[in-house]
């Protein structure tokens, strides 16, 4: 960051020799200026929305003192502000799911070198998180296990597809979800185009649909377990008519509605 760009920081934070450390610091080291440095209390909501800081440093007891979300309050006048949580006490899982609901971008131990202060800032500036090392890893080693939950569903789900539908339905579907029209399925199966519609007509009766795009929406309903893929193959087999303003062809498998 260049001198001429000078930053604006605010503080959220008791008043202690701790404190004082980390503004000197900042203000010495970057170039960021500490605009207020303000202990939770009933005016610092209206200091924080005059100062219009550009970087937040909120200690974790400020959490706790408000019997409201400090962070959405003070992001309903700036939705984009990055905010740095610091403090000592602060329980790991609470912390976590701060991070997971985007609510902060980043932890400091107030006792951290002031290398680890001035790297946090930059990352954070630059729409990075920024935590320790240890809780990097809780954090990967949570997405890791996310992960192979949300694969066995998947594997759970698709065995249980195999079960409803015959070997020449699985392959035939696995052809309609490539987006191949009947005729060329047909080709690659070598059988008659009526021979494949009779299938098709058996799949759309198995799943309960009326056509091939509801066909692959009921398929990803099925196999995926999480719905918001639902809603993005959804508008995607539609987004023809969306565009054109008109209503879409498949039933919404979520609401129920066209």
């Amino acid at each position: 960051m260049s001198k001429n760009t000078i930053q604006k920081l605010f503080i959220l934070s008791k008043q202690d020799i701790t404190i004082e450390g980390i503004r000197h610091v900042l203000e010495s080291e970057c170039d960021y200026t500490v605009v207020a440095c303000v202990e939770p209390g009933d005016s610092c909501l209206e200091r924080f929305r005059k100062a219009k800081p550009d970087l937040l440093f909120l200690h974790h007891e400020a959490l706790n003192f408000y019997p409201f979300d400090i962070t959405s309050r003070l992001r309903e006048h700036q939705p984009h502000l990055p905010i740095l949580l610091f403090g000592r006490e602060l329980a790991q899982e609470r912390l976590l799911g701060y991070l997971r609901g985007g609510q902060v971008q980043g932890y400091l131990c107030e006792h951290m070198q002031s290398e680890d202060w001035l790297q946090a800032v930059k990352e954070v500036t630059a729409g990075r998180l920024w935590l320790d090392r240890g809780l990097m890893d809780r954090l990967v080693r949570d997405a890791l296990a996310l992960e192979g939950m949300i694969s066995s569903a998947i594997e759970e789900r698709l065995d249980s597809l195999k079960t409803t539908l015959t070997g020449r339905e699985l392959e035939i579907l696995q052809l309609v979800l490539e987006g191949l029209p009947t005729r060329e399925i047909a080709q690659r199966i070598c059988l008659s185009e009526q021979s494949v519609k009779l299938h098709l007509s058996r799949l759309f009766r198995k799943l309960d649909v009326n056509n091939r795009s509801q066909m692959i929406v009921a398929v990803f309903q099925r196999v995926c377990p999480v719905s918001n893929v639902i809603r993005l193959i959804h508008s995607y087999l539609d987004k023809r008519r969306l565009a054109q303003g008109r209503t879409p062809l498949i039933k919404d498998p979520l609401t129920g509605r066209a």
